[in-house]
């Protein structure tokens, strides 16, 4: 007897995490939220329509910039959209066997020396992060008392070729493949969580599966010193390239405490150096012409 596939809803199919997302688990079907979601009326509608086991939120303004330039854009999309889509929810879709996940960010919570918990202190660091903030506390007052399992991953640093270069590990490499004379970095004097986008899609399934309810830190756990990134890019890829530091006063780290999520039985498989090497094998192949050394 043919098992029928789980449905899956999904927001923001069309970005890094949700391409991944689709491209690793086919074995779900998807509805896939094709257009603007800040348009409610249709967004209530199509939830209220269609039918799902689980809604995948992903969609987001994310780069600081763009968020920046245009806030009123962003606290739309980021919070008033996930408004709109968890009240839909909770009105249509409240049953047990139902699942929610909310894709945060390690933003919101104060920098610390030490690897941060769920219970961490929260002070979100940018527009952005306050925007998820504001989608996270909604999500929890409104989504307690239902019969709905709802996640919120708070996704510490990631990088995929589709980001926009304004991110750390792309701006590395555009950095580096100009061939300045020195290619100079600076406020690199701090420490970072970096996950594959493989192990974040593996993260998210692990919650579906067992149904998982509250606040999970999906990160690696382990800690990367950013100017050791830089010079770890620079020895696999461009070795003939000069480099310098400047502004390297102690910056603000976020390494997570992934203990809850690991309890699941998930766990991070990819290292710093499998991530840079995807990186890299897409970089070189559609971008830029680097030699390699």
């Amino acid at each position: 007897m043919k098992v029928k596939k789980k449905i899956i809803a999904i927001s923001g199919a069309n970005g890094v995490l949700g391409k991944k997302f689709i491209s690793k688990l086919n074995k779900y079907s998807y509805q896939i939220v094709n257009f603007d979601i800040c348009n409610s009326n249709k967004l209530k509608k199509w939830i209220r329509t269609k039918k799902f086991d689980a809604f995948i939120h992903l969609a987001a303004i994310v780069p600081l910039k763009r968020v920046k330039k245009n806030k009123l854009l962003a606290y739309r999309t980021n919070f008033l959209a996930t408004k709109t889509i968890v009240d839909s929810i909770v009105k249509h879709k409240n049953k047990n066997d139902f699942f929610f996940f909310y894709a945060s960010t390690s933003h919101v919570y104060k920098t610390c020396d030490s690897k941060i918990k769920e219970n961490s202190k929260l002070n979100p660091l940018s527009y952005y992060a306050t925007t998820k903030y504001l989608s996270e506390n909604y999500i929890l007052k409104n989504m307690k008392n239902t019969k709905i399992n709802y996640s919120i991953g708070r996704i510490f640093s990631f990088t995929d070729y589709g980001q926009h270069k304004s991110f750390l590990i792309p701006s590395i490499f555009n950095l580096l493949s100009e061939q300045r004379k020195v290619s100079q970095f600076s406020d690199l004097n701090q420490y970072r969580d970096f996950i594959s986008t493989s192990d974040i899609v593996s993260a998210i399934n692990c919650l579906f599966k067992k149904k998982a309810k509250g606040i999970f830190n999906i990160g690696s756990g382990k800690k990367y010193y950013l100017k050791n990134l830089v010079l770890l890019i620079k020895k696999k890829f461009f070795k003939n390239q000069k480099i310098s530091f400047f502004n390297m006063k102690k910056g603000k780290n976020l390494v997570s405490n992934n203990l809850k999520i690991l309890k699941l039985g998930w766990k991070p498989k990819d290292r710093i150096d499998d991530i840079i090497n995807e990186y890299y094998k897409n970089f070189k192949k559609t971008k830029y012409s680097i030699n390699e050394q």
